[in-house]
């Protein structure tokens, strides 16, 4: 009994199937849209730009610092320099009377706190003689142009060196173009931070600040900073332009996973004093805090 009932009840179910869907054989529908007409409105704060410390979203883009790594704290290579930097005028290591050492013991003093660097660095420099031969370090790929003022600094601290520094941009080529340069003289004694403005006198891409020595002695350089002087508040002048006409409704940072390693404090203050921070999110990748919170802060309200 209880078989024939389940199967009149199903019955029944496809007889009421097939009566719908014979009942809706050829009707058709209509959507009229009336595009005069506003219903409702999206909110102007729901759409904005993002900013994240990857790649080159900060360092070498947003931010309008020409040096990499200008605290030498990246690994060094057989010769003692860290990444970005190479000896001047060649990488060849033939002249006894100049070497590198990337030192932890002394360095231009930092804040530290979890997720920074365990010890920061310095770059130390060792130089036997004063022979007139040209002794340096230098780093490429800096773009610059005709007739634009270049303000930049190094921290040097040296016990025993004679002489003076020579701060040059020129082609990136051995004995190549010199577009611009600056003596700094008055070297000694504890930390001091030595200026400099170099106006190129041509446009160059490519091109490479050097750092040489016209002495003798043993030096610690540290905190190398390049930054064109139309730059605001540490930003370069371009992408504010663009960033700007964009009228953002609000700009997310300092990212997505990047947020979760970082610390609003490592990004306030003198930037020469900040940590080097391990950005866990991608590849470890080594980030000097000189684009922080403060900077942001400033660059929200310009744009």
């Amino acid at each position: 009994m209880r078989q024939e009932s389940l199967l009149r009840s199903l019955l029944l179910l496809l007889c009421g199937l097939c009566i719908c869907a014979r009942a809706q054989e050829g009707k058709t529908a209509s959507l009229a849209i009336d595009a005069a007409k506003v219903e409702n409105t999206i909110s102007p704060t729901l759409y904005g730009q993002f900013a994240e410390f990857m790649f080159e979203d900060v360092k070498g883009g947003l931010y309008a610092e020409l040096i990499r790594d200008r605290s030498f704290d990246e690994a060094p290579n057989a010769l003692g320099l860290p990444r970005y930097w190479e000896r001047d005028p060649d990488d060849r290591n033939d002249d006894d009377a100049l070497h590198f050492s990337r030192d932890a013991s002394v360095y231009f003093p930092v804040r530290s706190d979890a997720n920074t660097l365990p010890t920061q660095h310095s770059l130390r420099v060792d130089i036997a003689r004063d022979d007139g031969r040209r002794r340096g370090i230098r780093q490429g790929w800096i773009p610059i142009r005709k007739g634009l003022a270049y303000q930049g600094y190094v921290w040097v601290k040296t016990e025993d060196y004679r002489g003076t520094m020579t701060v040059a941009l020129e082609a990136d080529e051995t004995g190549g173009e010199r577009y611009a340069s600056a003596v700094l003289t008055n070297i000694g004694g504890d930390w001091k931070q030595y200026s400099f403005t170099l106006v190129p006198e041509q446009s160059d891409r490519l091109a490479k600040i050097a750092i040489l020595f016209n002495g003798r002695g043993r030096l610690w350089l540290d905190q190398v900073s390049l930054m064109p002087s139309d730059a605001e508040g540490g930003v370069r002048h371009d992408v504010q332009e663009k960033v700007a006409a964009l009228h953002p409704a609000f700009i997310r940072w300092p990212g997505g996973n990047v947020a979760q390693d970082y610390h609003w404090e490592w990004g306030i203050g003198p930037r020469d004093q900040r940590p080097v921070w391990v950005n866990a999110a991608w590849r470890n990748e080594l980030e000097p805090s000189d684009f922080g919170t403060d900077e942001f802060i400033q660059f929200a309200r310009r744009v």
